[in-house]
């Protein structure tokens, strides 16, 4: 049995396991921003008419336990500043968000 440990972290040393896993951590965290950005600029669009965004505040605190400003005042500056993206901008936030499938896809074709 020490025998099979052995191998299997000898096995584990030798492989490229870790570097695929810090490769998806490295894109996770560097798709994240762009994804926000995106999901932001969709949602300050959303919530442009006052009717729209009460609907998207029940949604939103209808997970919270209770009621938090804090919330109702960040959907209020978002209607406020909005993000614009354009059209090139908004293909290159998707391009940058979708960085972290490629290191997947990479990992599991490997």
């Amino acid at each position: 049995m020490g025998l099979a440990i052995w191998r299997g972290v000898i096995g584990f040393v030798e492989s490229n396991d870790l570097t695929f896993a810090s490769s998806i951590a490295y894109y996770a965290l560097l798709s994240l921003f762009p994804f926000f950005l995106l999901a932001f600029s969709i949602l300050g669009s959303v919530t442009a008419h006052g009717t729209d965004r009460a609907e998207i505040l029940t949604f939103v605190l209808r997970y919270f336990p209770r009621h938090f400003e804090f919330v109702t005042s960040q959907l209020d500056a978002l209607q406020l500043a909005r993000i614009r993206l354009g059209i090139t901008g908004s293909v290159l936030m998707v391009w940058a968000a979708m960085g972290v499938f490629g290191a997947i896809t990479s990992a599991v074709n490997h």
